[in-house]
């Protein structure tokens, strides 16, 4: 939906660019349970 690139450019604003792979990888993984 609607709420992937609005996660997207939060993730971008908050999250540091050393720690985004790690907490997308956790994320998708949480959203597949």
């Amino acid at each position: 939906g609607f709420t992937w690139p609005a996660m997207y450019a939060m993730i971008g604003h908050w999250i540091p660019p050393s720690e985004r792979s790690r907490f997308m990888s956790s994320f998708q993984e949480y959203l597949e349970l």
